[in-house]
């Protein structure tokens, strides 16, 4: 029934004049487009528009790279006549199986005298399809499930509370999760989802929310170039109660593949340590809210790399540099180093868990990763410099790490 709705509301929409196909659709809607050129100079390949999403602004499209939303005013002059048919009036919304009719706002008045219009904030899209199926499995599109946007800052600080009061419940149920019979296995890990789900209400606050359509599919807007997504549902797998929980940093960009292999898993690892900038003979000195990051091994490996490639010379000369300066102009010359560092590891990699570090300098977090490379860094004023202070090694779970003035990520 939905489906016949869009449908009627499409056809009403479209112009006489425009030839349709025999799906309802302008004729150069039904074609495939091997290459498609954007006004802004992205190419886009293997382009269909069946079953595409339109709304307001733009339309998702189906091509090579996935599904990809595209304002109307990028495409090629010749297809704006059928995409021009095909955008909603009236204050008719759809976005994928759902029609949502509101009415049309009455015109605006504007005085020949007034001021330009304020252009609003920008709007980034965070999109992507949820599929339960591993790869070589048919399709599982989980649909009518919630999607959260939350501000990193947010999210951070819930996770710091979240952890605080649940790591070592989730890794007793981890534990148990590992030591099960096989025959006992689904009934431990879906206890432990279930826990998972409950431990996170309430949720923080969200900066945008949306739900999946029919084929898994979701599409959010925010002013904030990066967020947190946080997904989740429950399903009933061989008659017991499955939960589903994604907690997923990401930047706007291509729709993103969610999945089985990006879960929020109960038989996660924990890592914790402590940072203290304290000498060898003084005082124990932990920095409290420095960010922590976590990153699989070798995705740092090929990060570190790239970045070396663009700044490993001008880390290199500066580091020649304060071998060979005055001790007077020393401390200067170091403090620029260290905040080329710490620029030149901007954006950071994929990341698999973030926190900060406490009042005492401490950090935990748990990912289902059985080793990562933990990235943390901070700058603070030192004297008349700002200094910045930079780790990254790869680490196990299961032992405290300190990070310290002795074991800091320095090119020099």
């Amino acid at each position: 029934m939905k489906s016949l709705l869009r449908l009627i509301l499409l056809v009403c929409l479209l112009p006489a004049q425009l030839p349709l196909g025999a799906a309802g659709l302008p004729a150069s809607l039904l074609q495939s487009y091997s290459k498609l050129t954007l006004k802004d100079g992205k190419v886009l390949h293997d382009v269909r528009f069946t079953d595409a999403a339109y709304d307001s602004d733009g339309v998702m499209v189906h091509c090579a790279q996935g599904m990809v939303r595209v304002a109307y005013n990028l495409f090629p002059d010749e297809l704006q006549p059928a995409l021009a048919a095909m955008r909603p009036r009236g204050g008719v919304i759809v976005r994928g199986d759902f029609v949502d009719v509101k009415p049309a706002p009455p015109p605006e008045i504007v005085s020949p005298n007034a001021p330009p219009p304020v252009r609003g904030p920008v709007n980034y899209h965070f999109g992507g399809q949820i599929n339960l199926a591993h790869d070589g499995e048919s399709d599982r599109f989980l649909a009518d499930a919630t999607v959260y946007a939350i501000h990193p800052d947010v999210f951070a600080a819930y996770q710091k509370q979240w952890l605080g009061k649940y790591a070592d419940l989730f890794k007793t149920l981890g534990d148990q999760f590992r030591a099960a019979d096989p025959s006992a296995r689904l009934a431990a890990y879906a206890k432990a989802t279930i826990v998972i789900y409950g431990s996170m209400d309430p949720l923080p606050e969200s900066l945008a929310e949306t739900r999946t359509d029919s084929k898994g599919r979701f599409d959010l807007a925010c002013t904030e170039p990066a967020v947190f997504l946080l997904i989740r549902t429950h399903l009933p797998v061989e008659g017991k109660p499955v939960a589903y929980v994604w907690a997923l940093p990401v930047q706007s960009g291509p729709p993103l593949r969610i999945g089985p292999d990006n879960l929020l898993l109960p038989y996660d690892y924990q890592y914790e340590g402590r940072v203290n900038i304290g000498g060898a003979d003084q005082a124990p000195r932990f920095l409290p809210n420095v960010s922590v990051y976590a990153v699989k091994p070798g995705v740092f490996e090929d990060y570190n790399r790239q970045r070396l490639e663009k700044y490993g010379a001008a880390i290199d000369a500066l580091s020649a540099q304060i071998r060979t300066a005055d001790p007077s102009v020393r401390a200067g010359m170091y403090a620029r180093a260290t905040v080329l560092l710490y620029g030149s590891l901007d954006p950071l990699p994929p990341v698999v868990a973030q926190t900060h570090t406490d009042a005492q300098g401490r950090f935990r977090f748990i990912c289902n990763d059985p080793a990562v490379t933990l990235i943390a860094r901070t700058h603070l004023p030192v004297g008349q410099n700002q200094v910045a202070f930079v780790w990254a090694a790869q680490i196990q779970p299961g032992s405290t790490v300190e990070l310290n003035l002795d074991n800091m990520f320095l090119r020099y």
